[in-house]
């Protein structure tokens, strides 16, 4: 009689082993994606961010000047703290910073999103970096440890949000996140091309 196994019907040892290793692939991929997209979220505030305590309008689009990565970012942002030490919004920043160091946020995302990840054939998690100055690194971890990062740079994007809402009062607060029109329009755009 056939197994049932994460919905699917398996009569073979061989066919059971392929269901679990699919649904462990499935579980790694949608991590691997949370992690992904909550960085980026981050990353994006960050930048906004940089733009906003440069002088640029929180709504108009970030310009050549805001760095793009986060080892930049965190350099410029510190500048900008460090030039204003009283100032509580910098001080929040400045601890912000600190915290997202100390949990080590960028070197924990970078390391999930550039990993070569091996088959997950337990519970436990294996990915294999090569880091730019030419070492390379093995990472192990959980579902948990992926769902902890993910949550945590959720966290930081919530908070970096608040300061945000902070330096520009009266102005649509950031977490009611919208499509900028002349991004939607872009978007369009590339996917009629990407289409045809």
């Amino acid at each position: 009689m056939p197994e049932l196994i994460y919905g699917a019907r398996v009569t073979a040892e061989a066919d059971r082993r392929a269901v679990v290793l699919n649904e462990r692939r499935v579980q790694l991929f949608l991590r691997v994606g949370a992690v992904t997209v909550a960085g980026g979220r981050a990353e994006y505030a960050l930048q906004r961010l940089a733009h906003v305590l440069s002088g640029g309008s929180r709504w108009n689009n970030l310009d050549a000047t805001v760095p793009v990565d986060w080892s930049r970012l965190n350099t410029e942002l510190r500048k900008l703290v460090a030039a204003q030490p009283d100032n509580d919004t910098m001080r929040r920043i400045g601890e912000l910073l600190d915290w997202a160091t100390l949990k080590k946020l960028w070197l924990s995302r970078n390391n999930i999103v550039h990993a070569d990840w091996l088959e997950p054939p337990s519970g436990a998690l294996m990915g294999r970096r090569l880091y730019r100055d030419g070492t390379t690194g093995t990472i192990f971890g959980s579902y948990d440890d992926l769902d902890r990062l993910a949550n945590n740079l959720s966290e930081l994007t919530r908070r970096l949000h608040e300061l945000l809402d902070d330096l520009t009062p009266g102005g649509k607060p950031s977490a009611e996140w919208a499509w900028p029109e002349d991004l939607k329009n872009r978007s369009d755009r590339h996917t009629r091309r990407s289409e045809g």
